[in-house]
């Protein structure tokens, strides 16, 4: 997952191995938007949410086990009922601190290695160049907490991106660790790494002027709906309360979600007459014409390619859909 300074997870549903099955119930603002991007982007949201809801219910267990939690508040009852006192062996906290010691002990370091002798100084400049950016942002400590969150729940995530001081002028790139609770991924993507995942989403909880300070320019639909949650929450009537999917009424947050989806892109390739094949977009229009009066071009290729795309929104206002940055 990458991002910017932008950067900021229901309904029931199942899901079958082998060939994917996802049943999800959509609620009316879900119809009425129906055919918009806003409203693919919810679907997929929730599609993401109904997928991962045993995952998230298991994994939140594994944790609360690590931390000591390991009595249910119905067994906590009856112990105090009993008079007896709920004792709690932790066992498995010890075995984390090995595994979380033992990948501390034995990290690697990123290495660029030459396939030729003319490769030997890049590889140099490279290796130097990481080790440099992930001192910066303290990565060894990041990564020993991703690699927590994967011993515990099973996943850990790595946010990867390019942070911008627009006061200076200037920014610098980043890897930090990413809340495994935060990434919703699509439902229907079976590898391991999540590269065929058509999306992934990451989701926050943001109260009204955080959103406004990120978002300025969508500052009066922000005030807007937030008027129709206040409306709501006046409204006895059950069928009209807000979503508690997309707004938490008792910290008044919204959930802001970041989207980061693949589209196909029709593309051309051009042969030059050097043996080089290069995508036709990437040429100014005037280079482009002096190599086919050159004669240089010496065939073409239409071709379809991914392109990754990132959208941002809350509940049913869309706040930017663009290029990943």
């Amino acid at each position: 997952v990458t991002g910017g300074e932008k950067n900021i997870g229901v309904q029931r549903g199942h899901i079958e191995g082998g060939e994917t099955m996802t049943e999800v119930k959509f609620d009316e603002s879900d119809q009425r938007l129906k055919g918009t991007p806003i409203g693919k982007y919810r679907r997929w949201f929730r599609s993401a949410v109904d997928g991962a809801d045993d995952w998230r219910k298991e994994a939140q267990e594994d944790y609360d086990f690590v931390a000591g939690k390991q009595w249910t508040d119905e067994e906590l009852a009856d112990f105090e009922d009993a008079h007896l006192p709920a004792i709690t062996i932790n066992r498995i906290k010890p075995l984390i601190n090995v595994l979380s010691g033992y990948q501390r002990l034995n990290r690697y370091d990123i290495e660029f290695l030459p396939r030729t002798n003319d490769d030997t100084e890049i590889c140099q400049v490279r290796k130097g160049m990481t080790k440099y950016i992930l001192d910066r942002c303290d990565y060894d400590s990041q990564e020993s907490q991703a690699f927590l969150d994967a011993a515990i729940g099973g996943l850990g995530w790595f946010d990867v991106g390019y942070k911008f001081d627009e006061e200076m002028q200037d920014g610098e790139a980043y890897v930090k660790r990413e809340d495994p609770f935060s990434i919703y991924v699509d439902p229907e993507a079976h590898k391991s790494d999540y590269s065929d995942a058509k999306y992934i989403c990451r989701a926050k909880w943001v109260d009204k002027d955080e959103l406004k300070t990120v978002f300025p320019e969508h500052a009066e639909a922000i005030e807007a709906q937030y008027a129709v949650y206040d409306t709501a929450e006046n409204d006895y009537q059950r069928e009209s309360r807000p979503d508690p999917m997309w707004y938490k009424s008792e910290l008044q947050k919204v959930r802001l979600v970041e989207c980061w989806y693949k589209t196909k892109e029709n593309a051309t390739l051009i042969q030059l007459a050097d043996g080089r094949t290069i995508q036709e977009s990437e040429l100014p229009p005037e280079e482009l014409l002096a190599l086919y009066i050159q004669g240089q071009v010496t065939g073409e290729q239409k071709i379809t390619k991914n392109k990754v795309k990132v959208c941002s929104f809350f509940d049913t206002v869309l706040l930017e859909d663009m290029d990943s940055p």
